[in-house]
């Protein structure tokens, strides 16, 4: 479901790039859908849907109705003003983007996040979101605290966290975070071992943040595109697939891959763990099949099975 807030900013701007004139406050009350309420509720609404607009970089001319009378005034959107100059976006990015920002709606980058819901909107291309396997963002908030990740790295402090298949606690300044081939990692100087490392944020458990702010101080020379470029990210369950034709295309990504036939390729593929491998893989089923290792062709099959049981019991 769409949100009501970007619904709405982009019904106005809408309404104000089409008109050929300046529209009255009562004028875009009635036509506008979003505004609703009493008449003071749709002014504050209003004054902040200009200024999240104009924050965009969309600019709203604001002139008399009558230039003898200045007690009421207009609003329009001019086509020169709002022309967006960007080069070509395909289906595929505008869905990446579309991920990015709608994980992002109820965490601490939410307001950005509507902001660029409704740049995306306006671009008039429908986003590709089904090629897409959403893990490579960390929709799942209640999986992880990012929040906390962020704010540590921003303000200096020492993080202890749990890492998948370690059993021990790690103690970590971090330097930064990104996005790299696919996935959220996390540099940063481990002081039990006295070196930089770097963690994938999705395998991070148990995580707490120390209290004191501006408890180290992040090397001047750091680079975290470097430290992530050189960074050896294990790699340790393989798997063969047989994948079908332009189809489950983070699949594809880091695979070698073989033609079938017109309709299917085989990708060799190798994951970290496990349970990465079964998530994807389930993502972008049915238009991906395991062939090997079998143990988890069978566990898939398990799943859907019992899926298709409990939606068939639930139907009756």
């Amino acid at each position: 479901m769409p949100d009501p807030k970007t619904e709405r900013l982009l019904n106005l701007t809408m309404a104000l790039l089409a008109s050929k004139r300046l529209l009255t406050k009562n004028e875009i009350f009635t036509t506008v859908a979003g505004y609703a309420g009493a008449q003071e509720s749709m002014e504050r609404m209003f004054e902040r849907d200009k200024d999240d607009l104009r924050s965009l970089g969309i600019e709203i001319e604001v002139a008399p109705l009558d230039s003898l009378f200045e007690d009421e005034l207009g609003y329009r959107i001019t086509p020169d003003s709002y022309a967006l100059k960007i080069p070509e976006i395909t289906p595929a990015e505008l869905g990446v983007l579309s991920i990015a920002a709608k994980s992002w709606k109820t965490s601490l980058f939410s307001d950005n996040a509507q902001k660029a819901l409704v740049k995306i909107a306006s671009l008039g291309v429908d986003p590709d979101v089904d090629s897409l396997h959403t893990s490579i963002l960390p929709i799942d908030e209640n999986a992880l605290d990012f929040e906390t990740l962020w704010k540590a790295t921003l303000e200096s402090r020492i993080l202890v966290f749990e890492y998948l298949n370690s059993a021990d606690k790690r103690s970590v300044q971090p330097y930064g975070i990104s996005l790299f081939k696919g996935e959220w990692f996390l540099v940063g100087f481990d002081t039990d071992k006295q070196d930089i490392r770097t963690f994938k944020v999705k395998r991070i458990r148990s995580l707490t943040m120390q209290a004191k702010k501006d408890a180290f101080v992040r090397p001047a020379d750091f680079d975290i595109a470097s430290s992530l470029i050189h960074a050896k990210v294990e790699s340790r369950y393989s798997v063969i697939l047989k994948v079908r034709s332009n189809r489950a295309l983070s699949v594809r990504s880091g695979g070698t891959i073989t033609r079938i036939d017109d309709d299917w390729d085989r990708i060799e593929k190798s994951y970290a763990y496990r349970g990465e491998a079964l998530s994807e893989i389930l993502w972008h089923s049915p238009d991906v099949f395991v062939e090997q290792p079998e143990d988890l062709r069978e566990h898939i099959i398990a799943i859907w099975t019992a899926r298709a049981k409990a939606g068939a019991s639930g139907g009756k």
